[in-house]
């Protein structure tokens, strides 16, 4: 076990004591220092051997006056020298070994850091740890006395080894230093440890609601799940079942296509509704909303005018056209159909060749002249409606009927001798606006 790898141990049951080594000795030590119950006593401890230490080193400094005055004997203690550098390689990796015994005592002071969090036990078995603590410090005291009593034989036989001496004390120092360093560190890591612990134990009690409230989702999923499917099969059969005539207020498309639809299969206006609903319920499907005759007729007007606005923005558009008529009379009144071709080019850019019907309109007599009058009547009641659209404003458009009789390029007949007459006046209508539109440029 490291210092960055903790891990948890639990408290086994008493066993009869044993022989303990110098480093689990150590290591009780400090735990000792840490357990609320023995804190006091190891402190005073603690101050004890600091001073015993402080004595040591006023001892020393006295030994150090006493090689000054033996320094006339250096010739005669030189083989004497060599022996005492081999007890200090000795006392050396006395020292080490001291060292790595501190460095295992602050790992076992972590262990028992976590150790601690049963408290119950370890109040049991603190007696017991004091007594075998008391021993180990006794030994301790015993062992750093000797060491002491070793240490002033040997600063009375070196003579002339003042140099080895400081080396020692500095060694000392470094050890002291650091093992202060070792447990302020410790000290961190366990503050850093029960922090962590607590956030652990409280992401846990909320990992354990969100497991209990997740499996009582679960547990109602399945029903959760079959209410839902009960809800978009009514919710599908019903909008299959059912046809709105008007969204948000507003007939929408659909139904006004479906009135023009019924108007051009001769239905009449006040009909419309009733068919509406006979071929829907015959279909398993139910009309919601209402059509009088009036919106009808509001209806088939605005067909119309979406007519003329197709119809003024494709001419526009176009570049050349031709133009074909044909008239009969019903009960002495003339009437005329008109139709215009060109093509036109699709969203995907692609160009279509177009036949537009213009509608059947009466006119006054069966005279070439009327028919070109009604020509120019129909295409610029188009280019009104056109010009005063949306679509033309927002497209900063504007339709001149001048500019469309110079796109004519010919016009559709029979041999009729009006037909071919009516051709001669539009072909002057298309020369005077081909100079007048030359003059304006």
């Amino acid at each position: 076990m490291t210092a960055n790898s903790p891990e948890l141990l639990d408290f086994q049951a008493p066993m009869a004591p044993k022989k303990k080594t110098a480093a689990q000795l150590q290591q009780l030590q400090n735990a000792r220092s840490n357990s609320p119950v023995v804190r006091t006593d190891l402190e005073a401890g603690l101050v004890h051997c600091q001073n015993e230490l402080a004595d040591a080193m006023f001892e020393i400094e006295t030994l150090r006056s006493e090689v000054e005055s033996l320094r006339s004997e250096l010739s005669q203690a030189q083989d004497r020298c060599a022996m005492l550098e081999g007890l200090q390689e000795k006392s050396a990796e006395k020292i080490c070994d001291l060292k790595a015994q501190v460095l295992e005592a602050k790992e076992h002071q972590r262990d028992t850091y976590r150790k601690l969090r049963n408290e119950r036990r370890a109040h049991q078995y603190a007696v017991k740890r004091k007594s075998n603590l008391d021993e180990k410090i006794a030994e301790l005291k015993t062992e750093q006395h000797k060491k002491l009593k070793e240490m002033r034989e040997l600063e009375k036989e070196k003579n002339l080894a003042s140099n080895h001496v400081d080396k020692m004390i500095k060694a000392n120092q470094h050890l002291q230093n650091e093992i202060s360093n070792t447990l302020q560190q410790c000290e961190h890591q366990l503050a850093v440890s029960y922090e962590k612990l607590q956030q652990t134990r409280t992401k846990l009690k909320g990992s354990k609601s969100e497991v209990y409230n997740l499996k009582r989702r679960v547990g109602r999923a399945v029903q959760t799940k079959e209410n839902a499917v009960k809800r978009v099969k009514a919710k599908v059969l019903k909008e299959s079942t059912t046809f709105y005539l008007l969204k948000k207020g507003v007939y929408s498309n659909e139904t006004r296509n479906l009135v023009r639809i019924l108007v051009e299969a001769n239905v009449s206006n006040e009909n419309i509704m009733a068919v509406i609903e006979a071929v829907l319920a015959a279909a398993g499907i139910t009309a919601v909303g209402k059509i009088s005759a009036r919106t009808v007729g509001r209806i088939i007007k605005e067909g119309y005018i979406a007519a003329c606005l197709q119809l003024g923005y494709e001419m526009l558009a176009a570049e050349a056209m031709t133009l074909s008529a044909d008239g009969t009379g019903h009960k002495n009144i003339n009437y005329n159909s008109r139709h215009v071709n060109y093509k036109v080019k699709n969203s995907d850019g692609t160009v279509k060749q177009v036949t537009r019907f213009l509608g059947i309109q009466s006119s006054l007599d069966g005279s070439s002249e009327q028919a070109v009058k009604d020509w120019d009547d129909q295409l610029q009641n188009i280019f009104t409606y056109f010009n005063n659209s949306p679509l033309a404003k927002g497209k900063n458009l504007f339709a001149h009927l001048i500019e469309v009789y110079t796109k004519i390029v010919g016009m559709h007949s029979d041999h009729c001798a009006k037909e071919k007459k009516d051709w001669e006046l539009m072909k002057q209508k298309k020369i005077h606006a081909v100079h007048h539109v030359l003059g304006e440029k």
